[in-house]
């Protein structure tokens, strides 16, 4: 069912940080393999968003190293670019509002106490280089 199919795709982009690198290459091709189906397509997309904004942090906490693309990033690319899905998604699941509330978020932990952007803070610094500069 939907439902199932859905529960093991949070559970993969739950536990994939933990993955050794060899693992998270074999789940990745393994989604990848799938990703042709556009049912799968969708649930994929429906699972990442439920698990956005948290990957979204992590992104910024950890700043993963260039070689080792986040998959919040990885699908992301192949997923809200397919106009008819990101639409579907902005609609029915609230993914616009969503990205609004994570960018944010982001900006107010990265301001200081004068509402500025405080670049001495790791996060900070990592922010404004993705979307700043």
């Amino acid at each position: 069912s939907a439902g199932a199919g859905s529960c093991v795709l949070d559970q993969l982009f739950f536990v994939e940080r933990y993955l050794t690198p060899e693992l998270r290459k074999t789940m990745r091709a393994f989604v990848y393999a799938l990703l042709p189906d556009l049912r799968f397509k969708e649930l994929v997309a429906i699972s990442l968003i439920s698990h956005y904004p948290h990957l979204f942090a992590l992104d910024l906490e950890q700043q993963e190293a260039k070689e080792a693309k986040s998959i919040r990033g990885e699908f992301s690319v192949q997923l809200f670019t397919i106009k008819p899905l990101a639409i579907m998604l902005c609609k029915e699941h609230k993914f616009l509002t969503m990205l609004l509330d994570c960018l944010n978020q982001s900006l107010r932990q990265a301001c200081g106490d004068q509402g500025a952007l405080d670049l001495t803070k790791k996060s900070s610094t990592h922010l404004a280089q993705k979307f700043c500069i």
